[in-house]
């Protein structure tokens, strides 16, 4: 997979990993448990650009000011906003993207969505600001996130409006040099129009999807089934949007862990 992330956090000490993996390392399972010969999947267009790394799989975290002293480091990757703290990251070595989490003030929502007209001007604002806060011509934007991603088609008047919204954000702003990344919620309806709609997102921009599996029940089940429960929620992850003819290389996973005793996520390392 060659894509990126989204994020929540419900308290300060909490973490949520982002991270850009290619699917390539996805495809090698996959392939492996079907006994076909496993592709490899080229590296992002971003990959060795402003500061971030060449190598697959590339992985990048949510930052925030108080984790600088783990993340403060030359080959990190960061996701970032507005301030002073992302060129102050750059100084350090580490590579920052944009993370936007601003995508319902820009498009609206699936029942009350923006006036479609104005997503030229809000993408080449958002470039503007990006690039800026990124030090970078051809920034990484993340988006969080696309609501709805599930419903059904025929959609009602306004999601088809706030699908129009999305198409066209990131249409415009992948036209002004930007590498827009859609982070995914939940599982992706593609019948009828929405296939149509996903290929076209998927033509200018990653899709990601978010898997957090419990690790309050995870770890119950031990080394092995434990292990084998991650990665066959990760794989039909990628093959619900895999299926429907999305590139490899479009595709990635978001995954998270915590440092608060209790919380259901799961801490992720790659195979």
């Amino acid at each position: 997979m060659a894509a990126l992330f989204a994020i929540r956090v419900r308290a300060a000490v909490v973490k949520k990993l982002l991270l850009l993996i290619p699917l390539s390392v996805a495809l090698l399972a996959v392939a492996a448990a079907g006994g076909a010969k496993p592709r490899v999947s080229a590296p992002a267009p971003y990959a060795g650009q402003c500061g971030l790394p060449a190598t697959q799989p590339v992985w990048m975290e949510f930052g925030q000011t108080y984790l600088e002293p783990v993340f403060g480091k030359p080959g990190v990757v960061v996701g970032t906003s507005t301030g002073d703290w992302p060129a102050h990251m750059r100084s350090l070595g580490v590579g920052t993207v944009y993370f936007d989490l601003n995508l319902k003030n820009r498009v609206g929502t699936p029942t009350k969505p923006t006036e479609t007209s104005t997503m030229a001007d809000r993408a080449q604002r958002l470039y503007d600001f990006a690039s800026q806060q990124t030090g970078c011509a051809t920034p990484v934007v993340v988006f969080n996130e696309l609501a709805g991603p599930g419903l059904v088609t025929p959609w009602s008047d306004t999601n088809a409006q706030y699908r129009a919204n999305v198409l066209s954000l990131i249409q415009h702003i992948a036209a002004l040099g930007a590498h827009p990344v859609l982070l995914l919620p939940a599982a992706i309806y593609a019948g009828g129009d929405a296939l149509t709609w996903w290929q076209q997102v998927s033509a200018v921009a990653e899709l990601v999807r978010e898997i957090y599996v419990p690790a309050t029940a995870t770890w119950q089940q031990g080394a092995v089934l434990g292990n084998r429960t991650l990665r066959q929620r990760y794989r039909d992850a990628v093959t619900d949007i895999t299926s429907i003819g999305i590139p490899a290389n479009k595709v990635g996973l978001m995954l998270s862990f915590s440092t608060t005793v209790g919380l259901s996520m799961t801490s992720v390392t790659t195979p």
